[in-house]
């Protein structure tokens, strides 16, 4: 399983399924479950290093810019309540956030990375436990 590390509070608002976006300036060709790991600059240390939800990466958008001007039409009423958080040059798509109780502690990387296998089965089984957002 991949995973990404996320700032506060965008890590906290992925996991309780209110953003469903995430800006990056890279894009990636990966789709599919991706675990996300509060970044280690975070205020709130509790969660620090924690991976706290377990998301699908359905879509990456090239130019997000044109959705947030309007110059591309709206799929679905999806874009009107995420444009507030449209920013960078790609857009990560992301849905059916699974809330973790931070039970897996990894250490994050800069981009996509892969959980070691005994953090990914910690994952799978707090995913199975926990309910869809």
């Amino acid at each position: 399983m991949k995973c990404l590390s996320v700032c506060q509070p965008w890590a906290a608002l992925i996991a309780f399924g209110i953003k469903r976006i995430e800006n990056r300036t890279w894009g990636t060709k990966y789709r599919g479950p991706l675990a996300i790991q509060c970044s280690f600059e975070e205020l709130l240390k509790s969660h620090r290093g924690k991976v706290v939800a377990v998301v699908d990466l359905v879509q990456v958008l090239d130019n997000p810019l044109e959705l947030k001007l309007g110059a591309i039409e709206e799929p679905s009423g999806f874009w009107y309540d995420q444009r507030r958080f449209i920013e960078g040059p790609k857009l990560f798509v992301l849905s059916n956030a699974k809330l973790l109780e931070g039970v897996v502690r990894v250490r994050g990387m800069l981009g996509l990375f892969d959980l070691d296998p005994m953090s990914e089965r910690y994952v799978r089984e707090a995913c199975k436990s926990d309910m869809p957002i």
